[in-house]
């Protein structure tokens, strides 16, 4: 399951409210950590999709070799019918 996070409307904590260095410090790396993750999430969906994309090209072959069959079943029907 993929969660998108957002950067809330809160203040950020208590070392970001003091400002400085530290504060902002701790914002580049909540930034990077956000950037990172979200990365890793559309990674993630990326390569659920190439695999959903996969299944159905894999199905969609396995069809198309049952109407082949079931075709040439009809024609052979016909034949011995006629």
């Amino acid at each position: 399951m993929i969660f998108f996070l957002f950067q809330g409307g809160g203040s950020g904590g208590s070392i970001r409210e003091a400002g400085g260095a530290f504060g902002k410090l701790e914002a580049a790396r909540e930034e990077e950590f956000f950037k990172r993750l979200e990365k890793q999430q559309l990674a993630m969906l990326k390569k659920q999709i190439h695999e959903d994309i996969d299944f159905h090209e894999n199905q969609i072959k396995i069809h198309e070799e049952a109407i082949k069959r079931h075709k040439k079943k009809i024609k052979g029907m016909k034949s011995d019918s006629d």
